[in-house]
């Protein structure tokens, strides 16, 4: 199954990086804990 990491970037540039295999569950749960002024990224892991 493919892998998928979020990448968080806020305006002070922090980043935060979550792994996930099931990348709609993952999604899901990252809309209620995104913290304020951070967007999310997906990026898929190939292998």
């Amino acid at each position: 199954m493919p892998m998928y990491t979020a990448m968080l970037r806020s305006i002070e540039t922090r980043e935060i990086q979550i792994e996930a295999d099931d990348l709609p569950g993952a999604n899901e749960q990252l809309k209620t804990q995104v913290p304020e002024g951070f967007q999310v990224q997906w990026v898929r892991k190939d292998g």
